[in-house]
């Protein structure tokens, strides 16, 4: 007997397993990191087929894209198109400090500091969404917006409303949203939009007939922008959440600013590049990249980040604000696990005598997340940072704001995710002005939270303390 099915399957087993092993070369060469490294190897070794398989989804942190900027720069002009020049433009409002950083962060993102700029803080979607709805309806040439999550609820159907009537009217309308983030909204819910004459577009990073199998890498910006000359960034999407109106989550603190003048335009450069990724569509008309007129006096630096960027300028640039701080660093973020280099930073900067504060959510929208972010508490209070947890409500803000000049805003949380594997749009902007505004809304937001002490807090249970640890086990994952 040659033992028929019974040794087919056994064949192709072992030949499966023989193939799992040509994973570890791939590790090796691509994983930077030796404990994440290991791990994966560990995985592979022990469950070989499933671990394979468990890395093809989640262990890949790069991908390489193509863009359509290049060819914007040869159509405007890296002037217009917001491509560095040799240096910082001069500026009598830059000490030497601050024009050595923003060097670096041009040479990190490939992108040219824009002078002239006015940024306007918006606390929360009884601003956000008001603000975007009124540009949206006085839009005369076209829409660009991505968001990661998109409701199909009340709020939803509200901003759909608005852009199918801006579609009828010849504005040219496109919306891009994560398919992963809107998980639970169907295709269908765009139709009304796209047959208006709109266009809608998830973002696929999944997506098979592509040969993308980047479940993990997701696109978690949040930005529209309005006939090229006006935008919108931070961390607010669209949903009945945002407006506190549902119960479990109560008020949900955020932040969302509405910005204009120079650095407009590559903002509308990352929609493009985002847009081309999804559909195959370039966006490179001169319309859609007008002449920036300064609008005010703030000094953005606009910095994305993701699986596909050649270094990691969210990380980065956060050590380095850390590091050159002088005498304060206030922090507000709703998901803080942050790699070890951000924890000696923040813990040398504290040693120091730096004003260090923290301030998270008591009740996030993730509350596991809390727990990961708690096994981190120890070791900061110790050296003299100060953590609060917010109590009003959920806080998802995501702010930073170093000696009253800096600040440092977007949609990049404080945590491994934001840093490596999301798609990620911040803004780096040197103005003293909006930085105090900044700190006057921590301010209120510390009136509303509980300081941790690291005599209570050291007094917490075992379970406490034993959950905290294994959760942390997940930190690279989540």
């Amino acid at each position: 007997m040659d033992g028929g099915p019974f040794v087919t399957v056994w064949t192709v087993l072992c030949a499966m397993y023989l193939l799992t092993w040509l994973v570890i070369p791939h590790i090796l060469l691509r994983k930077k990191n030796p404990v994440s490294a290991m791990a994966w190897i560990w995985g592979i070794l022990l469950f070989p087929i499933l671990g394979a398989v468990f890395y093809g989804w989640l262990g890949t942190n790069r991908m390489h894209r193509k863009y359509v900027r290049r060819k914007v720069q040869a159509r405007l002009g890296p002037e217009r198109s917001g491509f560095p020049s040799d240096a910082v433009h001069p500026d009598p409002l830059l000490d030497d400090g601050a024009t050595r950083r923003l060097r670096m962060l041009e040479r990190m993102t490939g992108k040219r500091t824009t002078h002239g700029n006015r940024v306007k803080l918006l606390t929360d979607a009884s601003e956000f969404y008001p603000a975007l709805l009124r540009d949206i309806e006085s839009a005369r040439s076209h829409l660009h917006l991505e968001f990661y999550i998109w409701r199909d609820d009340a709020v939803g159907r509200e901003f759909m409303d608005a852009l199918i009537r801006a579609a009828k009217r010849g504005v040219e309308v496109r919306l891009l949203a994560d398919e992963i983030g809107s998980f639970e909204v169907k295709t269908s819910c765009f139709r009304e939009l796209v047959n208006a004459g709109g266009r809608f577009s998830w973002f696929l990073s999944l997506h098979f007939p592509r040969t993308r199998f980047f479940l993990n890498l997701r696109n978690h910006r949040k930005l529209a922008v309005i006939d090229g000359i006006i935008a919108h960034v931070g961390g607010m999407n669209i949903g009945q959440e945002y407006r506190g109106k549902k119960a479990q989550w109560g008020y949900w603190r955020d932040s969302q600013f509405r910005v204009e003048g120079p650095c407009v335009p590559q903002l509308q450069e990352v929609f493009a590049d985002d847009w081309y990724f999804a559909t195959d569509e370039k966006i490179l008309n001169h319309a859609y990249y007008p002449q920036a007129i300064p609008a005010g006096r703030q000094i953005v630096q606009v910095i994305e980040d993701g699986p596909d960027s050649e270094f990691f300028p969210l990380h980065m640039t956060c050590l380095d604000l850390i590091a050159q701080a002088e005498e304060r660093v206030w922090i507000e973020t709703p998901y803080f696990i942050p790699y070890l280099d951000l924890i000696e930073q923040l813990q040398m900067a504290a040693l120091k005598g730096l004003d260090v504060r923290l301030i998270l959510s008591e009740h996030p929208d993730v509350p596991y997340l809390l727990h990961i972010s708690r096994s981190y508490y120890e070791d900061l209070l110790k050296s003299g940072v100060r953590i609060f947890e917010y109590q009003k409500g959920i806080l998802h803000s995501k702010l930073m704001a170093m000696d009253g000049v800096w600040s440092f805003v977007g949609s990049a949380n404080m945590d491994i995710r934001s840093f490596r594997l999301n798609f990620e749009l911040n803004l780096a902007i040197y103005d003293s002005e909006l930085a105090k505004q900044i700190e006057q809304q921590m301010v209120i937001d510390l009136s509303c939270a509980r300081e941790v002490q690291l005599k209570e807090f050291q007094a917490r249970s075992w379970t406490q303390r034993a959950k905290e640890s294994v959760l942390r086990l997940l930190a690279p994952a989540v």
